[in-house]
Parts: structure tokens; sequence; C-alpha cells
């Protein structure tokens, strides 16, 4: 052995094994928040993910294929994550508004063609058929075999892309603001219909009717039987293993929980009113279910066999409810910022929707405009 290599294995090689243990001590594994797609500024470009633009994203949902897909709101698109790259399956912006922002519309047919207003959420079924909370035509919308159509909502020229509010037929009934999207085992599709304060269910024939909610449209706060329960702007909808419904009652920053033919209240505690509105103040406090806080948060996601994940929005923090039912904060320091790195540091900026996968976390962190991604957490 020559000297060049004593001094290469002597040296260097204790070195890195140094430098990697500190890493690893410091560091561990799973414990990173970091940009998955984005650049982070506002715009829209589709190409490799760190220099892709989107612009306010707040769905996510897996395709078929296991590609991310992204309802990016204010470019009124659904953006695809496929491999290292970003691309545009429906709604491509071709003019800007008043505001400046890609102007929106109401059109179905070829997805080159298809336009969209804000849509917030996004889901895919067994079958590859894509659902669109089109959330500013009060629609929902469709994406299969290359075309866009409308699933339900009033076709009437009268009522199209109004809000309202009409149970029946998929093509006559009536939403106002849908905002989140999720399927059972059987097919059926439950909708938060944000301000009509009520969960959707749209079954796999088409029909339309009110799951859980007084149909009265006012928001309130009551637990018991569904169609006595209220809701206060009902603004995120999961599913757990068993069918049983998770809603984030974002108005009274509760999370309520349907299971069977009752609604009761799962996590969250009240405050008084915010002046002025019919919204309960938000507050931050993990801890018991019952005693916890939470900020208007936004988006939900089931991890199987592990707990419930929380997107608490104006908190800037991604929370997680355990399965022995205690609330912890999983990333975020509570700051409005965009800081990648150790979770206890890292900062989001109005974080809304969520999708696990694989081991990790999607975020789209809406206000950043970028999707963020962290290990998932586990039992431990």
């Amino acid at each position: 052995m020559n000297k060049k290599n004593t001094i290469f294995i002597l040296v260097f090689i204790p070195i890195c094994i140094l430098s990697l243990s500190i890493i690893f001590f410091f560091f561990p594994k799973g414990e990173y928040l970091s940009t998955y797609a984005g650049t982070g500024k506002a715009g829209f470009a589709d190409g490799p993910i760190l220099t892709a633009e989107f612009n306010r994203p707040c769905g996510l949902a897996l395709d078929a294929d296991g590609s991310l897909l992204v309802a990016d709101t204010y470019n009124n698109s659904i953006r695809k994550i496929k491999g290292d790259k970003v691309l545009t399956l429906a709604g491509f912006p071709n003019a800007l508004d008043s505001m400046g922002f890609p102007k929106s519309g109401y059109v179905d047919g070829d997805m080159s063609e298809a336009k969209f207003n804000k849509p917030r959420s996004i889901v895919c079924n067994s079958m590859g058929m894509i659902y669109v909370a089109d959330t500013g035509n009060h629609a929902i919308r469709r994406i299969y075999k290359n075309r866009v159509t409308t699933f339900a909502g009033s076709k009437t020229p009268e009522k199209a892309g109004k809000p309202g509010y009409a149970d029946g037929r998929a093509a006559d009934a009536m939403f106002n603001k849908p905002v989140s999207m999720c399927i059972d085992k059987e097919g059926n599709l439950y909708i938060a219909d944000s301000l009509n304060h009520v969960i959707r269910c749209i079954n796999k024939d088409g029909l339309v009717t009110t799951f859980a909610g007084a149909t009265d449209g006012q928001g309130g706060y009551k637990d018991g039987p569904l169609l006595q329960a209220k809701f206060n702007e009902p603004c995120g909808i999961t599913i757990d293993d068993q069918g049983i419904l998770y809603v984030l009652d974002s108005g009274n920053q509760l999370i309520r929980k349907i299971s069977g033919s009752q609604v009761s209240t799962f996590s969250g505690s009240f405050k008084p009113l915010i002046s002025g509105t019919q919204y309960i103040q938000g507050g931050f406090k993990n801890g018991d279910l019952d005693s916890s806080e939470y900020n208007f948060p936004k988006g939900i996601s089931f991890v199987s066999n592990e707990g419930l994940l929380i997107a608490d929005t104006w908190n800037n923090r991604i929370r997680f409810i355990k399965n022995n039912n205690k609330v912890i904060t999983l990333s975020g320091n509570g700051n409005e910022g965009r800081v990648d790195g150790y979770i206890k540091e890292s900062e989001f900026d109005k974080p809304m929707g969520l999708l696990s996968d694989n081991g990790f976390i999607y975020i789209a962190d809406a206000m950043n405009h970028c999707i963020r991604i962290l290990p998932a957490p586990t039992g431990s």
C-alpha cells in the first residue's frame, strides 16, 4: 500500500464517518421539510419541478398512475406532477383578468379547452375518473378520457355557475362554494359544501343528497342526528378505513366526526366569537382532543393506522392527531414564511391541501405557491 492510500484511509475516511455521525445525531432522519415543486413565486410555468410555477395551489390527490395531481386554484388549472416534471392537465390559462390573475371560466370539453373557476379540491376514483370541486363555479367537474364535463351542478342557463342549494339529479343540483371532497369504498362522493354549511353526497347513480347538516342554509354548531346537526363553513373532509367521516368545521374551529347516524365533536374547544362575525376565535394548543385549539384549518387527510393530518392554515402549522387521541404539531413554528429544514424551525404560509403517500406527506403551501414534502409520521 502506498503512502497516499495510507493517508486516505487513516485521515479522510474517519473524517467522513465523523461528519456523517454528526449529521445523523443532530438531524435525525424523518425531521426535514423541503420544497417538492414550485419556485415559491406566483406564476404559471410547466417543466422541471423546482422551476415550475403555481398560483395558490390548494388541493392534492393521486392519479391512477401514481402521479400527484394539484388543484392550482388561482391559475384555474389542474396540474400534474409526474416524475420530475410538472405539466398542465386541464384548464390552460390564456388571458388575464382585471386583477392580473389568469382568467377563469366555465367551459366543458377537451382538456385543452376546458375552463375552471378557482378549483379547490381534487380526488380520483378507482376507475381513473378525476373529480374537481370547481369552487367558483359552484359545481363538481369530472375529467375522464381527455374530456372535462360537469358531473354535478345545474346546467340550466340561468343557474349554471351560480350559487344555490338543491338536491336531486346531478344535472339539477346546486352548491355554494364546494371546497373539499372524499370518496368511500362504494364510490360515493362526499362534498364539504362550505357556504351551505352542509355535507353533500353524490351516489353512484348521480343522485345528490344532503348527508349531514341542517338544510336551513344557516351556519351554527350542534351535534346530534345527521340532518339536525349544524356546521359553520365546513372546509375539509376525509374518510378513514372504517368509513367514518371527519370534517374540518372551520368556522367553529373544530374537527367533527360523522359515524353512523350521528355527528359529534371530535377535537377542538370553543372560544368567543370574533367581533362582528359568526366565526369562533381561533387559537393554538396541543394536547388532549377536547382542549386542543385550531385556527381556521382547511386541509385534512387520514393516514391509515396512524391518525389524522391537519393543515392548520391560519396557524401556519401541520398538526397530527395520533391514534392515542393526542394532538401534536408535526411541522411549522407558527410564523408566516417559507423556510425548509428542521421541522421545528420550518415555516409555511397558509398550508391547505394534504396528501399522505408512500411514507411522505405532500402539502399544498398556498401562499408560498409551492408543494412541500415531509416524511410521514409513524406510531412512535
